[in-house]
């Protein structure tokens, strides 16, 4: 089995960065038919990669795809920052030895990130060399562990902070060409006349500039109009309903889901109640409420859409199809509504749509499917 796992900068700084994921993840599944993803770090990236996996699980179905969370070792298992629903595995790290009197809050963190890189054979990275952070740190035992290294950055933005870097003091640059010589921080400090602790200071002060800079500059540019279709989510209860506002509440904070389109039959359900709750909380976010009437008239249209003009912001009448078979004109609602959405929320295990949803996903290349049916018993293990 091969075993990968993330690392990069909490920002990310690029639109596209997903195309890139999705093809350093591509090349590592194909050489096993059984692959497990680690995820520990927080922050944008991680959560980038977390959706670059869920895709591929759609698009190689032939092949064994796990999502594993890891959690430092004493952590309360139920407190995921991912819903359970997303996640294949648990793992608690082993506990290590605390030095009596050596008072490091971070300790057990860097020393749970070390046991990480040792589980992996392959490191998808996303570090630029100009930002020194915990990330550059563990790039480099990653690379003294000789992990294969897959680098997803963009030598646009990695220009655009050498230019950056060029108009802060020779100081931070002196100290940022040091790091990336690979030179310890009391090098540069005997180089330049300073504490090593003075150094470091000065590296995450430059990195912490450009990150800015960079953030700023990643606002200037167009935004897609992030979109998530909610279909089939089967009878209500107390633990689907939890688990599909978690799963709402992860994708609007996370992933910036500016639009949420919800089948008719669905926004019947408590669900609908649910979604316009936490829809309520975040500004701009709209729902829209997706049906597939056969109206021959303009009239008749207008009538039965009528019906559901109170409780969303926009209603899409979806009708491909002349077909008044049920399950057919529901299964090319779903289809319509999985090519044009970013992310799907459904309950598959009691969907007898099931095969022709999955189906339809690799043939699209692979969809972000939430599966809140999924079963979400706690599955922890305590590796050696």
């Amino acid at each position: 089995m091969v075993k990968c796992t993330f690392l990069g900068h909490q920002a990310v700084f690029e639109q596209d960065l997903s195309e890139k994921l999705d093809a350093a993840i591509a090349k590592i599944v194909k050489k096993s038919e059984e692959t497990e993803f680690l995820f520990f770090e927080k922050g944008a990236f991680c959560n980038r990669c977390l959706a670059a996996v869920l895709k591929a699980q759609r698009r190689y179905p032939q092949k064994q795809i796990r999502i594993t969370l890891v959690q430092k070792y004493g952590s309360d298992p139920k407190q995921n920052p991912i819903p359970m629903c997303m996640v294949d595995t648990v793992i608690q790290a082993p506990e290590f030895p605390q030095p009596k009197r050596e008072k490091d809050f971070t300790l057990n963190y860097r020393r749970t990130m070390r046991w990480v890189l040792d589980q992996c054979s392959y490191l998808i990275s996303y570090i630029y060399s100009q930002i020194q952070d915990d990330a550059t740190h563990f790039y480099q035992i990653a690379e003294q562990k000789k992990l294969t290294i897959l680098d997803v950055t963009s030598p646009e933005t990695s220009a655009y902070f050498e230019e950056e870097l060029s108009h802060r003091s020779e100081r931070e640059q002196a100290v940022i060409k040091g790091r990336q010589a690979g030179w310890p921080w009391s090098r540069i400090g005997a180089e330049i006349g300073v504490s090593a602790r003075m150094v470091e200071t000065n590296a995450r002060n430059a990195g912490r500039a450009l990150t800015r800079y960079a953030a700023n500059r990643l606002r200037e540019q167009p935004k897609a109009n992030i979109s998530c279709a909610i279909f089939t989510l089967g009878d209500v209860t107390p633990e689907k309903t939890a688990m599909f506002r978690q799963v709402v509440s992860f994708l609007i904070t996370r992933y910036h889901v500016m639009e949420f389109k919800i089948t008719a039959e669905c926004s019947y359900y408590e669900y609908m109640d649910v979604l316009r709750q936490e829809v309520a909380y975040v500004p701009g976010v709209k729902i829209s409420i997706v049906t597939s009437y056969e109206c021959t008239t303009v009239e008749q249209l207008h009538e039965q859409m009528t019906k559901h003009k109170d409780r969303c912001d926009k209603i899409e009448n979806v009708n491909p199809y002349t077909k008044r078979i049920p399950r057919v004109k529901m299964l090319n609602t779903i289809r319509w509504m999985m090519g044009n959405t970013d992310y799907c929320i459904t309950n598959l295990p009691d969907n007898p749509l099931q095969k022709s949803i999955e189906n339809h996903a690799r043939k699209l290349g692979g969809v972000r499917l939430v599966d809140i049916g999924k079963d979400t018993v706690l599955r922890v293990r305590c590796d050696e």
